[in-house]
C-alpha cells in the first residue's frame, strides 16, 4: 500500500507543476499522507483544504478526525465529526469513526449505543461489528463478542481481519475454538498481516515454541517497524505527542483498522521470547524499548530485574525491584528476587573485602613464604626454619 501511495504522491507533484495548488490537490495529499502515516503532514494539507471552503467539505472533516485520532486530540476529532454528521448524516463511515472515538475515550457504553446505531443503519458493516465485537471483549462479554466476530466471518468469510481477531479472542480466554486455525486462515489469505503475525508469535510462545514465535514476532515488526511510530513535535505546542502504547486492552487487530499498532507490547512479548531463549542481552534492549514506549510499565521493572541478577549487574537489578515493589509491595517472588538480590551483593562486598585485605597482606609480608588466610581471618600461619615445624602467630 505504501508503495502505491509514494507513485500517487509523485504523480500528484507532477500535476502541481502543471496547475498551481489549489483544494483538490490539498485534499488528495491530505489523503495520501495519512496512507502514508505522516500525520502531521497530512494534518498540514487537510487543514488548507478545509480552510478553502471546497464542495467536498464532510469528507475532509472525516478525513482530518481520523488523523487527530491518531494524535489523541479526541476532543477535536469529535468537532469534526459532528461537523461531517451535520452535512451527511447518513454517511456510515463517519458514523463508524464516532463509534471508534468513543471506544478510544472508553465510554463504552456510547460507543455500543452509537454502534448499534450504525448496524441500524448498515446491517453487514464488518468494521462496526468488529468494533462492537473489541467493546464487548474489553467488557469480558466474551460470548457477546464472539456472537459478532461469527456474523462478521459469516458475511465475508475471507476476511482476515475478523478471523485474526476471533483466533485472539480463542487465545487469550482459552475457550471455544482453536485459535492457530484462524489465525493460520488469516495469513494464508493476506500474508503481510503483521497483526496476525503478532498474535500467532503469542500462541507459539505459550506453546513453548520460543524460535517460531520469535519468527513471527521479527516478521511482524518487519512488515509494520517502529520508524513508523507517530513521534514528531506537535504544530503549535513545544513537546513530543508519540502514538505508542495502544489505546486500550482489545484486540490487536482493531488498532489496524485505524492504521496503528501497540509497538509497547510486541517488544514486550518478544523480550519474553529472547529470555526464553537465553538471549539475555537481546531481551534486555527489548524491554528496555518496551518500558520507554509504555511510558512506565512497571512489571517490565520485574523482568528486566530478573535479568540483570542473572548476569550479575546487581546494583541495576535492585533499582529495578525496588521500582516494582513501590507498586507492588506484596509480590512475593518480588520479595523474594530481592532478598536473593541483597544476599548476592553483600556477598560481592565480602569478597572484594577481602581480596582488599589479601593484598594488604602480602604488599605487608611479601618476602615470607607460607602465608594463608583463613576466611574467617582469624590468625596468619607463618612457615619458619628449614625443617623444624611452625609456629603461629595469633592476632
Amino acid at each position: 500500500m505504501l508503495g502505491h501511495s509514494d507513485a500517487a504522491l509523485e504523480d500528484l507533484e507532477k500535476a502541481c507543476l502543471i496547475k498551481p495548488e489549489n483544494t483538490y490537490q490539498y485534499a488528495l495529499r491530505g489523503a495520501i499522507y495519512l496512507d502514508m502515516r505522516l500525520w502531521f503532514d497530512s494534518l498540514r494539507n487537510l487543514n488548507k483544504a478545509v480552510d478553502s471552503h471546497p464542495n467536498n467539505k464532510a469528507i475532509l472533516f472525516g478525513n482530518r478526525a481520523e488523523l487527530l485520532c491518531k494524535l489523541r486530540r479526541y476532543d477535536l476529532a469529535l468537532e469534526d465529526i459532528k461537523q461531517a454528521l451535520k452535512l451527511e448524516p447518513n454517511n456510515i463511515i463517519f458514523h463508524q469513526q464516532l463509534t471508534d472515538l468513543y471506544r478510544r475515550q472508553h465510554k463504552y457504553e456510547e460507543a455500543l449505543t452509537q454502534a448499534n446505531f450504525t448496524l441500524l443503519l448498515s446491517p453487514n458493516n464488518i468494521n462496526t461489528l468488529l468494533l462492537r465485537a473489541d467493546i464487548y471483549f474489553i467488557q469480558k462479554k466474551y460470548t457477546d463478542s464472539l456472537t459478532n466476530l461469527n456474523d462478521a466471518i459469516q458475511i465475508d468469510p475471507k476476511n482476515p481481519y475478523a478471523l485474526t481477531a476471533r483466533g485472539e479472542l480463542f487465545f487469550k480466554i482459552r475457550r471455544f475454538g482453536n485459535p492457530l486455525k484462524d489465525i493460520n486462515e488469516s495469513l494464508k489469505i493476506k500474508a503481510t498481516n503483521f497483526h496476525a503475525l503478532e498474535v500467532r508469535g503469542s500462541i507459539l510462545k505459550k506453546q513453548h515454541k520460543y524460535q517460531k514465535a520469535l519468527d513471527d514476532f521479527n516478521k511482524s515488526l518487519e512488515l509494520y517497524p517502529l520508524h513508523l511510530i507517530n513521534q514528531h513535535p506537535f504544530p503549535n505546542r513545544g513537546e513530543d505527542h508519540i502514538d505508542n502504547s495502544g489505546y486500550d486492552e482489545g484486540f490487536v487487530v482493531t488498532h489496524k483498522m485505524m492504521g496503528e499498532r501497540n509497538f509497547s507490547n510486541i517488544y514486550l512479548k518478544r523480550g519474553d521470547t529472547y529470555y526464553k531463549l537465553n538471549e539475555y542481552e537481546l531481551a534486555l534492549s527489548d524491554y528496555d524499548q518496551s518500558l520507554k514506549l509504555s511510558d512506565g510499565n512497571i512489571p517490565i521493572y520485574k523482568k528486566r530485574a530478573y535479568i540483570l541478577h542473572k548476569t550479575k549487574r546487581l546494583d541495576n537489578a535492585l533499582m529495578d525491584i525496588d521500582k516494582y515493589l513501590k507498586i507492588y509491595s506484596q509480590c512475593p517472588k518480588a520479595l523474594n528476587l530481592r532478598g536473593q538480590i541483597i544476599n548476592d551483593i553483600e556477598r560481592c562486598r565480602l569478597d572484594d573485602a577481602l581480596e582488599k585485605l589479601s593484598e594488604v597482606v602480602l604488599s605487608n609480608f611479601g618476602d615470607m613464604e607460607g602465608i594463608s588466610i583463613e576466611n574467617n581471618v582469624n590468625s596468619i600461619e607463618v612457615e619458619s626454619g628449614p625443617s623444624n615445624g611452625s609456629r603461629q602467630l595469633q592476632y
